[in-house]
């Protein structure tokens, strides 16, 4: 789905301690987090990259409960979530407007400064 789209995947991680090492490393603009992983759940896991890197966006993906796992990406301060079952519909819309959100945030920014 993404590999298709105009966006660079910079990063795949296992599980959510090598999300947030990754994370770490590349400090990427967007994470795409399932919240069922092993070693380290993804609620646990965006709640450490939204802390460490907080200019990184974290959209969060489930199957689980629909209701229950977009109030647990509320709590973890994650920019969105999206139901496995309507990735191919939602995500790369709610992908798009998340980055022109913060290029907009950017260039005013930018624009400030001068």
């Amino acid at each position: 789905l993404l590999s298709s789209a105009e966006w660079i995947v910079s990063g795949e991680a296992c599980d959510g301690l090598e999300a947030v090492e990754k994370s770490r490393s590349i400090r990427p603009d967007l994470v795409l987090m399932d919240i069922s992983m092993p070693r380290m759940d993804g609620i646990a896991a965006t709640r450490i990259i939204r802390q460490e890197i907080p200019e990184a966006e974290v959209i969060v993906i489930s199957q689980n409960d629909p209701k229950v796992a977009a109030r647990q990406a509320r709590d973890v301060n994650a920019r969105g979530y999206v139901s496995k079952s309507e990735l191919a519909q939602c995500l790369l819309p709610m992908i798009r407007t998340l980055m022109e959100e913060k290029q907009a945030a950017l260039s005013e920014r930018e624009l400030r400064l001068r």
